[in-house]
């Protein structure tokens, strides 16, 4: 099996500090909101209700 990092969501235990249920989300990474055309990577984050949290 090949791995590839960043390809499946993380273990979220515990990264939402009492917040649950504690959901691995992916998001993009945008830094410039303008230009819509343009790749943004997506990476991996814990998400409980509107907050996101880096693992």
């Amino acid at each position: 099996m090949i791995r590839v990092d960043g390809s499946i969501p993380m273990a979220c235990h515990s990264k939402c500090y009492q917040c649950m249920p504690c959901m691995p989300i992916q998001v993009l990474i945008e830094e410039d909101e303008q230009n819509n055309e343009q790749y943004y990577p997506q990476v991996w984050r814990c998400s409980c209700g509107d907050a996101v949290f880096s693992p």
